[in-house]
């Protein structure tokens, strides 16, 4: 909130002041009354409670969902949810730790959980400003969103629909000027597959260069799926970005279904080596991409994995393509899992233009690579996979339809 005030001073009264040990003609000036309690109101309004960002959606389920918003002042957070239109009975979900309810935070973070799959919801986020005093604790005023739905996946077979975005590099007006014409609404989810940002500086950039497009364009109502690429582990702010785009896991990496189609977010971890002097040695994902292999070995014997009608993997850094470190360990580490595991299609991005390679020796599933001024739209259907590549230039439009694995 920018508050601009002009302030006048009607009265200039002569007077005489004394200065250096002589009397000399000055002005005096003072405020008007109304000047006065003007001052006064906009400081007591800079101290109220509100919502500054958010909220949105992510790690969705077919039976919950996590919410997150923030605030200008510390305080509580709360999710108020009804089950529909008519539902007048309100559930209340609180941010808390461990049963603890948090009240010395501006980020807030609620997990709902125990769902109806494929079921729609009604919500609003509400946040209380909290003053710890001595032993005690002073409550201010709340802070309420507008109301916002959601419809969790299903469970059972259904068309699955879903836009995928990456290497969009802090260009938020370009993020919302490509997307102008989609309709969220339609989709099941949104992915962020990687380098959305371009330096993590602070919780500005996160908010300025991204998420309040989001927020603005579906975040609120589709869920975000957030798929981290290696310009996000950059910056002074990299190490607090999780925090944004929390999990059920606490891991980045993870897995999630939607209908009968399963979905494995893998993390790429940086493109160079650790010892590279970009990253001021704060880099050790050598270790971490082997961490994940051994997870992604064990979760693709999962019976939610193998029993998916379909099985899709978002990865920012093409684990095939002919590039630095980064890429070179993916394919060393992961490739061995996922060309076992009968996966039907990978989408990629990082290279920043687009890109098709058909199964090979080096990889038994497709892999699309999306550019850095297209988003790509996905809808799969009756055993069949309809990927649209979209950007402004109609001349860098692509379509494929793929059959897919029952």
């Amino acid at each position: 909130m920018k508050i601009t005030i002009i302030l006048h001073r009607p009265n200039r009264q002569s007077t005489k002041i004394r200065k250096n040990g002589k009397k000399a003609s000055a002005k005096q000036h003072y405020f008007c009354k109304n000047c006065f309690w003007l001052l006064v109101l906009c400081m007591l309004c800079t101290q109220c409670m509100r919502v500054t960002h958010g909220p949105y959606l992510c790690d969705m389920t077919a039976d919950g969902v996590t919410v997150v918003w923030t605030t200008g002042k510390k305080g509580t957070g709360r999710v108020e949810l009804m089950a529909n239109e008519a539902d007048t009975a309100t559930r209340i979900c609180y941010a808390a730790t461990a049963g603890h309810i948090r009240a010395a935070r501006t980020l807030h973070h609620v997990r709902i959980n125990g769902l109806q799959p494929g079921a729609t919801y009604r919500y609003r986020v509400c946040s209380r400003r909290t003053d710890p005093i001595m032993h005690t604790l002073s409550y201010g005023r709340t802070a309420a969103s507008s109301n916002f739905s959601f419809t969790t996946h299903a469970q059972e077979a259904k068309d699955i629909s879903f836009l995928i975005l990456n290497d969009i590099h802090s260009r938020a007006k370009f993020m919302n000027d490509l997307c102008r014409a989609v309709n969220f609404k339609a989709l099941d989810f949104v992915c962020f597959n990687g380098d959305m940002w371009e330096w993590m500086m602070n919780r500005r950039t996160i908010f300025k260069d991204c998420m309040d497009v989001a927020v603005e364009l579906f975040a609120t109502e589709t869920p975000l799926v957030f798929n981290r690429g290696n310009h996000e582990t950059r910056g002074p702010y990299a190490e607090f970005l999780p925090d944004y785009f929390p999990t059920r896991t606490g891991q980045v990496y993870g897995m999630f279904s939607a209908g009968n189609v399963c979905f494995l977010t893998l993390d790429c971890g940086e493109d160079k080596e650790d010892s590279h002097r970009e990253y001021f040695g704060l880099a050790a994902f050598d270790t971490y991409r082997e961490e994940e292999a051994a997870w992604l070995k064990q979760c693709v014997e999962t019976e939610e994995f193998k029993t998916a009608a379909a099985r899709v993997v978002f990865l920012h850094i093409p684990p095939t393509a002919s590039g630095g470190h980064g890429s070179k360990h993916l394919e060393k580490i992961l490739m061995p899992i996922l060309n076992k595991a009968n996966i039907d299609i990978m989408f990629a991005g990082h290279n920043h233009r687009y890109s098709y390679h058909e199964p090979n020796e080096r990889a038994t599933f497709p892999i699309v690579v999306n550019g850095n001024n297209t988003y790509v739209l996905c809808t799969i259907k009756n055993g069949s996979m309809e990927i649209n590549i979209t950007g402004q230039n109609p001349s860098g439009n692509h379509i494929i339809i793929k059959s897919i694995a029952k």
